[in-house]
């Protein structure tokens, strides 16, 4: 039990320990490596994916996502808001690891009063960033004792790290209603595990909780084009 609790913490927060691209010597006094992309990570090691493994060196997914609700976006008035989405394409570095890029958007306007008078302000966001995940369906059943189909299943973790820019939208006379009228730009950081139904080695529906990039839940679609 403490070795399954193990793995799966180690699984969750992978990334956040840092990692090594490419293969060094383990004797390598100057290369004091955390993951190895071919062989093991964090002492784990990777279990052999076989030809029809969907996430082979040198693959791409793409994916389009939304999700319930956001975080960090004011709440007051009457909102009207178009759903989020975010756009990401991740790049297998190994069949395990992957890199990649996203972009979002997402846009709510505000129907409120000021000193009387009605007033609409808009809301337009659009995060973007880099993304690094782990695909480990293989490792959970061989260090927790699962039996997952990884032919249909892609249980993984995405850590992503990048900057949201805020455009506001009103008019001047209201502009002080709002300290950060304008734009603004901060940076963004997020962690989630997710899992993806593979309806053919190409075509999957997924589903995320945690830290991402809008909210706390999203779900979505993805495609391998290469």
């Amino acid at each position: 039990m403490k070795r399954r609790f193990t793995f799966l913490f180690t699984f969750l927060v992978f990334i956040q320990t840092g990692f090594s691209v490419g293969k060094f010597s383990r004797n390598d006094a100057n290369f004091p490596r955390l993951i190895d992309l071919d062989e093991e990570i964090l002492g784990y090691s990777f279990p052999p994916t076989g030809t029809k493994w969907p996430f082979q060196s040198g693959s791409v997914w793409v994916h389009v996502s939304s999700g319930l609700g956001v975080i960090g976006y004011p709440s007051f008035g009457n909102r009207t808001a178009f759903w989020p989405m975010l756009f990401s394409a991740d790049y297998s570095l190994s069949p395990h690891i992957s890199i990649g890029a996203y972009v979002g958007y997402y846009r709510v306007s505000y129907d409120d009063n000021y000193k009387g008078e009605a007033y609409t302000s808009t809301l337009t966001s659009y995060p973007l960033g880099a993304r690094i995940t782990l695909h480990g369906t293989d490792l959970i059943n061989q260090y927790m004792g699962a039996d997952i189909d990884v032919k249909k299943w892609d249980i993984y973790s995405v850590l992503s790290a990048g900057i949201v820019t805020r455009n506001w939208k009103m008019n001047s006379e209201y502009s002080e209603v709002r300290s950060d009228y304008g734009v603004t730009i901060y940076p963004s950081m997020g962690l989630v595990v997710g899992a993806k139904y593979l309806i053919n080695p190409k075509f999957g529906i997924h589903g995320e909780f945690g830290k991402g990039t809008f909210g706390f839940i999203s779900f979505g679609i993805s495609g391998k084009i290469f």
